[in-house]
């Protein structure tokens, strides 16, 4: 029987601390293969986004593995994909904030109307880019388990 991909990152879920700040999120990761920070970072994002757009998941604590996010989907054949979340989280400024508090004074200067665009090419390319995000996921996870 073939695993989804959610078998391959949840023994690692308690151990990422995406509730934390951006330093310890990556104390958290730092030992943690990165291929498997990353498919973990795209589930995240793709819940998050899928659920309420951009703005939350920037807003939310979530919005710290930004970065890792946008690797994995890259990694996993999902390019435009990635190349989308990268954009919008540059309109939070480079370096990207891992800080929650910089992160929200940020959001607070950005309209929230400027993410509608993402936000419908994201829901678009999840579900028809590289077979949809849930195909690419497992794709990715297959070539990761040993």
């Amino acid at each position: 029987m073939q695993q989804d991909y959610w078998d391959t990152i949840e023994p690692f879920w308690e151990a990422i601390k995406v509730d934390e700040d951006g330093e310890a999120y990556l104390a958290s990761v730092a030992d943690i293969p990165t291929a498997l920070v990353q498919l973990h970072a795209t589930h995240f994002a793709q819940s998050e986004i899928c659920n309420g757009g951009f703005a939350q998941f920037f807003q939310n604590c979530g919005g710290v593995l930004a970065p890792e996010a946008a690797a994995g989907f890259a990694a996993m054949g999902m390019a435009s994909t990635a190349k989308l979340l990268a954009e919008a989280s540059q309109m939070l400024g480079t370096p990207y904030p891992r800080d929650w508090r910089t992160r929200h004074r940020q959001l607070d200067a950005i309209p929230v109307e400027k993410f509608d665009r993402f936000n419908s090419q994201f829901y678009d390319l999840i579900e028809t880019e590289a077979d949809g995000f849930q195909c690419a996921a497992n794709r990715f996870a297959h070539k990761l388990r040993p």
